[in-house]
């Protein structure tokens, strides 16, 4: 699977919060978000978003569903709440569709993480939905997890390495000490391995 980290700009869109006894229901609770609106233009509204989060203590799922609209008529109107989010680091995960939305996690969870490199940010996940008005139908979907950077990935190579097969591996020995500050560690080893 083709993926892609990279930093996605802040988000704030106005709709409406749902909380989900499971993944699978949220296909369900989209259309009938989508029907409210279906007497407007939802190509003019701009991006429609999910935003879904887990919660570990009772395993439900919070999950926002809105379009990126600032008209405070339109939002006083509509009685929609307004819920925004800053720019920060995503795992682009390729979808093939609405039905793909689900595949599109399971990869994410199951065979992505635990990843050395990145953790899971902790904050809600980003779907982004194109509405087709001629079919009245989402039509193309891209999924976005929310990610942070582990500051010690770099650690793992100590462990994971074999000795043999990394040139470097007892410098980064000594990178790791200096980094925590076992100075005398480090001049140990310095002094022990002969560099040339």
């Amino acid at each position: 699977m083709q993926i892609n980290v990279d930093t996605q700009p802040g988000l704030r869109l106005a709709g409406r919060a749902y909380k989900l006894e499971n993944a699978s229901d949220a296909k369900e609770v989209r259309g009938k978000f989508l029907e409210e609106f279906k007497d407007l233009d939802l190509k003019e509204m701009g991006s429609f978003c999910g935003l879904r989060q887990y919660n570990a203590l009772d395993g439900t799922f919070d999950y926002f569903l809105g379009f990126e609209i600032s008209d405070p008529d339109f939002i006083k109107e509509w009685r929609l709440e307004v819920y925004e989010i800053e720019e920060s680091l995503y795992l682009e995960v390729p979808i093939d569709g609405e039905d793909g939305l689900e595949e599109g996690y399971r990869y994410t969870y199951e065979e992505f993480f635990p990843n050395k490199k990145y953790f899971h940010s902790l904050n809600p996940d980003l779907e982004f939905f194109q509405y087709d008005g001629k079919i009245r139908e989402i039509a193309n979907v891209s999924l976005f997890i929310s990610l942070m950077e582990n500051i010690h990935a770099w650690e793992w190579v100590l462990y994971e390495k074999d000795i043999n097969t990394c040139p470097y591996y007892y410098m980064l020995i000594i990178l790791y000490y200096v980094s925590n500050k076992k100075k005398w560690w480090a001049n140990f080893l310095w002094r022990f391995f002969d560099w040339n």
